[in-house]
């Protein structure tokens, strides 16, 4: 990660400019707080603190401004009156100076050194105010506080994930990282954040506003990769903080299993399926020996009992969470007054318990780890024997073949390969070689290549002929077993992201890929294998053996590796690459370098 920035508000007390902090939204949600207010001229006995809430309202105000950015600050948070962009001298006066600036139209932020009294364990980033005000007001209902939240508005140069990740360097006591966020920007820096998090035992979510339609399923399939939770309102984000806070400090056993209290069977069911859902493992209360019991509240329970019911729980050394069937406003409200670990709705109460429980993602591999070759200059315009030595280089098995130059070179390499052999016509200006019909398929003899030799360069020049050839590839027959596609591309979000699905005669009825961000292991190459359709392809079955599923992992593993190493490639697709009872062999392959012509 990156050098960590300190966070703003870390002061004993804040300073305000420019008007009150009732400009600041996020600020009045918080309350009263020591907020003394800045004027000038500034007496040389008064102390300014690291951060300072600017809440002018424009451009009347911007000489007002740059005074304050000659102070010897850390952070500006930038109100939510000021326009949407800040001029450019400003912001290069602010960056001369060493401050950071939250904003333009930042709606102000709190920290628990600002309201030493919050007991929260969730931290609230979000790009915007509307959304995180909203969410403040739920948390405010619910008798929840947040232990951090920021508004950072225009976000000029202090982002969310610097935040985040100051938190999480030097905060233990959060657990709960919330993001809201118009879009997801810098994708890999997120999920870096995401992988250290889940080292710490942390969790993280976001809740993204809009996505992008060119890489919706690379996001989802990132995202999910790292165990980040997509949320999708206002309501999981504060069922999820009060989650975490009623299980906060005590060392539970990451083990999804709870025990459960109801009183009627046909709610015992229904708790049984929602269970069912998360996966989570449940036990009657009587026999329970888990340090989690869910209370399901009927319609009579008054809050006296729920509160005795409570107490009983504790005393027994258990964690307690209580929910409902259904609903209801007016009880729901005496029950957060008191101030009881209370999520309406059975769905919503596990919902909110998985953010909890849930397991940690996968965390990146060393890009070092398995075959990593001395670096070796790519060639300007590659071809599919350029994309095999490549492929070779990282371990990942090739079908046998030589690059020939001549008809006797030809001969001479089909007799050590052996025949049946295919012919390949290896130019950089022919990428379709199938529709040029360049290829020669089958040869099985000394005459049928001569045959084949010179039809196929006949026709790649027929096909181009302005194509500079550089040799024919005599490659060997491969036959049996299923054949694959693996492909690496670069997405400007999240880097190189590889994708995987069955290919041949499969890949029309089967047209499924699974996707990772690069680089991953073997675990997750297997769990990508089995999240594909063709999956019972490669087990036994009626007539059929099965299949190398473990070198098929190993060769998967080893292709996000040369994704994540091989900086120059903007493509590389592999199909098929046959998996057979023993081993794999890629038979072909296409490669793109990055500016390079398409």
């Amino acid at each position: 990660m990156d050098t960590i920035a300190r966070l703003p508000g870390r002061g004993d007390n804040a300073i305000i400019c420019g008007g009150n902090q009732t400009n600041f939204r996020v600020l009045q949600i918080a309350g009263q707080l020591p907020f003394s207010e800045l004027s000038f001229p500034i007496s040389s006995s008064s102390s300014i603190p690291d951060t300072l809430f600017f809440a002018g309202k424009g451009p009347e105000d911007r000489k007002l401004l740059e005074k304050c950015l000659e102070l010897p600050l850390s952070f500006l948070v930038l109100g939510g009156r000021w326009p949407r962009n800040l001029p450019l001298p400003l912001c290069s006066r602010a960056r001369k100076n060493g401050i950071r600036i939250l904003g333009p139209r930042s709606e102000g932020i709190y920290v628990p050194s600002m309201q030493p009294h919050i007991a929260g364990n969730t931290a609230l980033l979000a790009d915007g105010g509307d959304i995180l005000v909203r969410c403040l007001s739920a948390f405010q209902k619910r008798r929840v506080s947040p232990r951090y939240a920021f508004s950072f508005g225009g976000v000029a140069d202090f982002s969310p994930l610097e935040a985040a990740s100051s938190i999480l360097q030097t905060d233990s006591q959060t657990d709960f990282f919330v993001f809201i966020l118009k879009e997801l920007r810098e994708g890999r820096r997120f999920l870096d954040f995401a992988s250290d998090a889940a080292e710490k035992g942390k969790r993280t979510a976001v809740l993204l506003l809009s996505h992008s339609k060119y890489t919706f399923r690379e996001e989802t399939a990132a995202l999910k990769q790292f165990g980040v939770v997509q949320l999708n309102d206002i309501q999981e984000i504060v069922d999820g903080a009060l989650a975490f806070l009623a299980l906060k400090n005590i060392q539970l056993p990451r083990l999804k299993e709870c025990a459960f209290r109801t009183s009627s069977d046909e709610f015992s069911l229904l708790m049984k399926k929602e269970a069912e859902r998360v996966g989570f493992t449940l036990q009657k209360n009587a026999q329970a020996t888990s340090s989690l019991l869910i209370d399901v509240l009927s319609g009579t329970d008054s809050l006296d009992s729920v509160q005795r019911r409570r107490r009983r729980i504790e005393q027994s050394g258990r964690l307690s969470v209580f929910t409902s069937p259904t609903e209801n406003a007016v009880s729901e409200e005496k029950l957060y007054s008191a101030k009881i670990p209370f999520i309406p709705g059975i769905r919503r109460c596990f919902s909110a318990l998985q953010l909890v429980f849930g397991g940690g993602p996968a965390v990146y591999p060393a890009p070092s780890g398995g075959a990593h070759p001395t670096k070796c200059p790519l060639h300007p315009r590659p071809t599919e024997y350029d994309a095999k030595v490549l492929l070779r280089a990282y371990g990942i098995p090739v079908a046998r073949e030589a690059l020939s130059h001549s008809l006797p070179e030809a001969l001479t390499a089909a007799e050590t390969i052996g025949y049946p052999v295919a012919l390949k016509v290896m130019s950089p200006s022919i990428l379709r070689k199938t529709e040029a019909r360049v290829i020669a398929l089958d040869v099985q003899n000394e005459e049928e290549l001569k045959n084949a030799y010179g039809r196929t360069l006949e026709k790649a020049r027929i096909a181009n002929p302005s194509a500079r050839i550089r040799g024919v590839l005599v490659q060997e027959m491969v036959h049996g077993g299923t054949e694959w596609r693996m492909e690496y591309r670069r997405n400007p979000c999240f880097g190189p992201v590889v994708e995987m699905s069955i290919s041949g005669i499969f890949g029309e009825i089967f047209p499924d890929g699974v996707l990772r961000a690069a680089p991953f292991d073997r675990e997750e190459a297997h769990m990508m294998i089995k999240e594909s359709k063709g999956y019972p392809l490669l087990l036994e079955g009626w007539r059929r053996d099965r299949l190398d599923i473990e070198a098929f992992a190993s060769a998967l593993a080893a292709f996000s590796r040369l994704a994540y190493c091989e900086k120059e490639i903007a493509r590389l697709d592999v199909n098929p690459v046959f998996v057979n009872r023993t081993g794999v062999l890629v038979v072909d392959a296409f490669i793109e370098r990055r500016g390079g012509k398409k």
